[in-house]
């Protein structure tokens, strides 16, 4: 993921999204494929509306989850971010 394209992430527009207990299938119609994100992930994508950068997410993932101060969060949120882009979710 480059530097410009993860500065403020946005998800794709034309993904198909349904809830399933707290996950959230993302449907790739284009690819054909359908992705199953666990609660955290689903927070980090639905995060990727183009006015998150790293830095929010990482606060709001902190406070939604109630995550200790040692816990390297950003790292967490990095590797989402780099599913979700290597997946071809995010634009």
């Amino acid at each position: 993921m480059s530097k410009a394209s993860s500065d403020l992430p946005r998800r794709r527009d034309d993904l198909e999204e349904e809830r399933i207990g707290d996950d959230l299938m993302v449907y790739d119609r284009r690819a054909g494929m359908v992705h199953l994100l666990n609660e955290s992930a689903a927070r980090i994508y639905r995060l990727c509306d183009g006015s998150h950068d790293l830095d929010a997410m990482v606060v709001d993932l902190r406070g939604a989850f109630r995550v200790s101060g040692d816990r390297d969060v950003e790292s967490d949120v990095l590797g989402a971010l780099r599913f979700l882009s290597a997946n071809l979710l995010l634009v």
